[in-house]
């Protein structure tokens, strides 16, 4: 009976003593964190401070403007939604905050409202680097509870599907840079904002590797090197920072694609201001330097298109549509056509290259382009044979595209995004799409 008494003791004891240390944790974890919904959308503490931005970006006065309180790029919130108004979510990742533009994809909807418009609220719930996954947690844990009216969620083909594997799960992860989607979230979300801030578990760090300190600078300064210097300064420091398992011949042979192409584009001065950006020169270099199945044309894009990326992610999307409208909150998705900013080969084997008519950056022939677009027609027979709504397009999406490579976020993007509202404010049902018809505008 003595043993039986002292087992449970230490049990119940031990229990004490876990649960006052976690509470310690969350405690002590609570004077760094930032406050909700900051600790729920983004990694980092938010920028609240405007500042003055460093070479090369000085040129862009709007990159040293502050945040607001809850991280985003935008006009200062609040939770409660304010008598008389319309409160709009966008939802999405760089496409929505569109850092390098004067106006982020909200503020420029709200700017073309008519006047009678202006009690329209357009909020902006963009995170770089996120994914439908975070799309769902974000609209679920956060943005309904703004009290929206209407949501409008954005998937940008270039980089936002899922690993066939990775498709909607109620199953939560250890650690998340979404609380609602992990334990440690669930039960200490202060301390699951600060393991993620400070182990850089975010899928923006752990999309790419570390980056040197000032390396936005490093670049720059290659860049306005001479030109016989540019490409060797280039070539040494992707192979020292990103791939020093590449010779630097292999590295060379990539940059040299494209008879300058890539060089005009990263040093013209012409028209909207161009960056050169270390994640995306290690995207292109780890694009062309590993073999893998790519597309080798529209055919084989289509067989490619069928493992289960495009389902997966769309799993993610019907779930925000579902969460949303349960609470009777329209959800419109918008599909932001993708383009390649990788440049092609002729080399036509099993694995590896694209075979094209020449080498290119940014084209229709890339095997990025041709993946993609086999990805959207199967994401436009998905949406055929479900009721999820899409907005039907306008000639103005059209119009939506990538002129240039992407880092550039032109501002011709922002305008033309713009018309969105036109075709996705709430009490339109003849723009949306229904069960069995195929919107074009997937």
């Amino acid at each position: 009976m003595l043993l039986r008494k002292r087992l449970l003791f230490g049990v119940v004891f031990g229990l004490m003593l876990t649960v006052a240390t976690l509470a310690g944790i969350e405690i002590l974890a609570s004077a760094y964190a930032p406050a909700w919904p900051a600790r729920a959308l983004v990694s980092l503490e938010p920028a609240t401070l405007p500042h003055e931005p460093q070479p090369p970006f000085n040129r862009q006065p709007w990159l040293g403007d502050a945040d607001n309180d809850w991280g985003m790029r935008d006009a200062p919130r609040t939770i409660d939604k304010p008598a008389g108004t319309v409160r709009t979510l966008f939802v999405g990742d760089s496409f929505v905050e569109s850092r390098f533009t004067p106006l982020s994809l909200p503020a420029a909807v709200k700017q073309r409202l008519p006047a009678a418009d202006r009690r329209v609220e357009t909020i902006d719930l963009g995170v770089p680097g996120t994914d439908p996954r975070s799309y769902y947690y974000r609209i679920r844990d956060v943005g309904l509870k703004l009290s929206p009216d209407a949501i409008l969620l954005f998937f940008y083909a270039g980089n936002d599907f899922m690993p066939p594997d990775q498709g909607y799960s109620i199953w939560p992860r250890l650690v998340d840079e979404s609380p609602g989607a992990s334990i440690v979230g669930w039960l200490m979300p202060r301390t699951n904002w600060l393991l993620v801030n400070r182990l850089n578990l975010s899928n923006f760090f752990q999309a790419r590797a570390p980056a040197p300190p000032n390396e936005e600078m490093m670049i720059d300064a290659a860049l306005k090197a001479p030109p016989d210097e540019r490409l060797g300064r280039i070539v040494a420091h992707l192979k020292k920072y990103n791939y020093p398992q590449l010779s630097e011949a292999q590295i060379t042979e990539i940059l040299s694609r494209g008879d300058n192409r890539f060089w005009r584009a990263a040093t013209s001065n012409d028209g909207e201001q161009e960056f050169l950006l270390g994640w995306a020169l290690d995207i292109l270099i780890n694009w062309e330097s590993r073999d893998f199945d790519v597309a080798k044309n529209r055919q084989d894009a289509a067989r490619l298109a069928g493992n289960g990326e495009v389902e997966a992610s769309f799993s993610w999307l019907e779930a925000a549509d579902r969460v949303a409208r349960a609470q009777g909150v329209p959800c419109w998705s918008f599909w932001r056509p993708s383009v390649s900013l990788i440049p092609t080969t002729t080399n036509s084997g099993s694995h590896g290259r694209v075979p094209t008519a020449g080498t290119t950056f940014a084209t229709r022939g890339s095997r990025g382009w041709l993946q993609r677009s086999a990805g959207r027609r199967s994401g436009s027979s998905i949406c055929a044979r479900t009721s999820w709504e899409f907005p039907a397009p306008t000639a103005s999406l059209t119009a939506i595209g990538a002129r240039r490579a992407r880092p550039s976020w032109p501002d011709g993007f922002n305008r033309n995004c713009g018309r969105f509202w036109e075709t996705s404010r709430a009490g339109w049902p003849d723009t949306s799409v229904k069960r069995g018809q195929s919107p074009s505008g997937c």
